[in-house]
């Protein structure tokens, strides 16, 4: 099957009215699993409908592909789709970008400035990361998605704006809530229609297509790619999911220089040096992953936005990795 010529026969189950066929890729979204075909059929639907989506899954698996691709097959699609990392920014500044201010709203705002839900008007806001918002921004959130009113920071001016909400976040916020962390009633009001994306090493069964679908967006030609190397790409736990998988083939495509992918173009993924070994039998998934984060982190001497670059991570996510890493033998 090759996904990149007719992503359409991957996703026999949007062909029913009144969701959306595919008519083009959705990114690393597609394959033959059963836990992706779930995420095809339920992203078909979201596309054909106007329900608040949330996105589930860890940092790197492809959220903001699919919110993206809702937004352009769905009937909105002539309009803006509005992107916010809310890991980016906290408290007078998220609100300022979130909902605008008025001029004099505090020291540098010299001029009267549209917000992202005004500028989404009749189109999509994607809020990403939204497990990292601040809880006084929620609180505004929720009001603003309950009747579609705000105000500008700074601004007694009730304004309106019509937009079709779709949130992502690599958090539990079932369990945030319940632990005060994120509020209650913004998470039920935005649980709408929840699609959880799985993890790359949940996909196995997809990794030759996916590797296939990245190699052609390099200009590899060598193909079959042999089965040693589909092997060791299915053997790895990928921590930082499609997009670590994607750096991963790009920077082979650069080493191998046109010629055929062989192991040694996959330094990191090769097997562990005597010193480096391990038992894996008796070491768990997290562990296996916190090792390969701490040897990336010492291979760019703990330059910590380099790393989550290499790994695929967002700067947030891989801070939140190495607060919770305990591996004194694998030491910086």
């Amino acid at each position: 099957m090759n996904p990149a010529n007719n992503p359409a026969a991957l996703s026999p189950e949007l062909r029913f009215s009144p969701a959306p066929e595919f008519t083009k890729n959705v990114g690393p979204i597609f394959g033959e699993g059963k836990s992706i075909a779930k995420v095809v059929k339920y992203v078909g639907l979201a596309a054909a409908h106007q329900s608040i989506v949330l996105l589930l899954g860890e940092t790197g698996t492809g959220k903001g592909v699919i919110a993206k691709w809702i937004h352009e097959n769905s009937d909105c699609k002539s309009e803006p789709f509005v992107e916010l990392n809310c890991s980016n920014l906290k408290g007078s500044l998220m609100q300022s970008e979130l909902f605008g201010h008025a001029k004099g709203a505090f020291t540098s705002a010299v001029n009267d400035r549209e917000g992202l839900i005004e500028m989404a008007d009749g189109g999509t806001l994607f809020l990403d990361e939204i497990g990292d918002m601040d809880l006084a921004a929620q609180a505004q959130l929720l009001k603003t998605i309950e009747d579609k009113s705000f105000r500008r920071v700074g601004e007694s001016k009730l304004r309106k704006s019509n937009f079709r909400l779709i949130c992502a976040t690599n958090h539990d916020l079932a369990q945030e809530s319940r632990e005060k962390k994120f509020r209650a009633d913004l998470f039920y009001r935005i649980n709408v229609f929840p699609i959880t994306v799985p993890p790359l090493r949940e996909r196995s069964e997809d990794m030759q297509d996916l590797a296939y679908y990245f190699l052609k967006m390099f200009n590899y030609r060598q193909f079959p790619l042999s089965d040693e190397i589909i092997e060791m790409l299915k053997a790895y736990t990928w921590p930082g999911n499609v997009r670590e998988l994607r750096n991963v083939l790009e920077r082979a495509c650069l080493l191998a220089q046109g010629e055929p992918l062989d192991r040694h173009h996959f330094p990191e993924l090769s097997e562990p040096t005597a010193e480096e070994s391990f038992d894996q039998e008796t070491d768990n998934l997290e562990l296996v992953e916190n090792r390969h984060i701490l040897k990336t982190m010492k291979k760019y001497h703990g330059d910590k936005r380099k790393s989550s670059q290499a790994l695929g991570m967002s700067f947030s996510n891989l801070y939140r990795r190495l607060s919770k890493i305990e591996v004194p033998e694998m030491s910086l």
